[in-house]
């Protein structure tokens, strides 16, 4: 109702309609109970720690992930399994600027992205709810910003050693996985557990940041917390300085620090509970590292928005 009445509104607008008089009431009573419905919403809805800075654009009601590149003021982002194979690069008003076609890559179940300094981005097609894939894989994408319509993917095919099953029993679906970051030349994914028995483990993989196939290296276990709607790990992110990595769930950040080498199982783990629970797949940190950029998939009415919070 929101969305048509926003509709409504702006082609009376852009049609110069508003301008007839016996068009005139019905436009103020648009206008009325667009102002109504926004105050109610307002009301209705507490963000908890989260800014609203934009609503996404309903091509992106399933996007799921965040993610900036260096030299570029656009916030990038991708729709998940059944949507085209593009990646977006959006305003912070939440407008569609850039919208490029990925080549040589298929949109099975794209997760997440992740960035090199030099501006490559990878795209994480490794979502696998029933832990029967065999086929994951990260799309390497050069040349971003130079290009206007459409980008080439190099594959980085990869498999988890420990997984001798597709599927595994349920007690060891533990190969799902939705976010990923970028460090030092290798990509480091971390998995959903969907396992029967959740304990709020996750595993930590590496991947060398190069095309060709991958035995995936366990570098250990972390744990979130053990209710499962809330503790998966649906998105990740690493400072520019390589020393600080965030993991999103539906409701809280998980901010890990002081870990040996590249291994974040050995890192000191803050929680941080956002005080608002929705689908929330994508997290990157701002250019300046002030802020976490979030995103949340759209549910009826709610969702589907771009947010910011405050870095502690």
């Amino acid at each position: 109702m929101f969305r048509r009445i926003k509709i409504s509104v702006l082609s009376l607008i852009q049609n110069g309609n508003y301008t007839k008089p016996r068009l005139r009431m019905k436009f103020k009573s648009l206008l009325f109970y667009n102002s109504l419905l926004m105050t109610l919403l307002s009301c209705s809805y507490d963000y908890g720690q989260l800014k609203i800075i934009a609503d996404m654009p309903e091509l992106l009601n399933e996007n799921s992930a965040l993610e900036t590149l260096p030299g570029s003021p656009l916030i990038w982002t991708i729709a998940d399994s059944g949507n085209d194979d593009h990646i977006y690069g959006l305003d912070r008003q939440g407008n569609i600027i850039k919208d490029l076609n990925v080549e040589n890559a298929d949109n099975d179940d794209w997760e997440d992205l992740a960035t090199a300094p030099d501006g490559t981005l990878f795209i994480g097609d490794f979502g696998n709810n029933d832990n029967d894939r065999d086929d994951l894989v990260i799309y390497r994408v050069r040349d971003v910003l130079k290009a206007e319509d459409d980008v080439e993917a190099e594959a980085i095919r990869f498999y988890y050693p420990e997984q001798k099953d597709f599927p595994p029993k349920k007690e060891d679906f533990h190969y799902d996985a939705e976010a990923m970051y970028f460090s030092k030349g290798y990509l480091y994914v971390i998995t959903k557990n969907r396992s029967s028995d959740f304990d709020g483990s996750a595993y930590v993989y590496k991947i060398p940041a190069e095309p060709g196939e991958h035995a995936a290296e366990l570098l250990g276990t972390l744990k979130t917390c053990d209710e499962q709607n809330t503790c998966f790990i649906t998105g990740a992110d690493i400072s520019a300085d390589g020393k600080t990595v965030v993991l999103l769930g539906h409701n809280k950040i998980w901010t890990i620090s002081n870990f040996k080498n590249d291994d974040i199982t050995t890192g000191e783990i803050t929680v941080r509970d956002m005080e608002y629970y929705s689908q929330k797949e994508g997290i990157c940190f701002s250019p300046d590292e002030t802020h976490l950029l979030i995103s949340d998939e759209r549910r009826g009415i709610s969702g589907g928005n771009l947010y910011e919070l405050v870095v502690e």
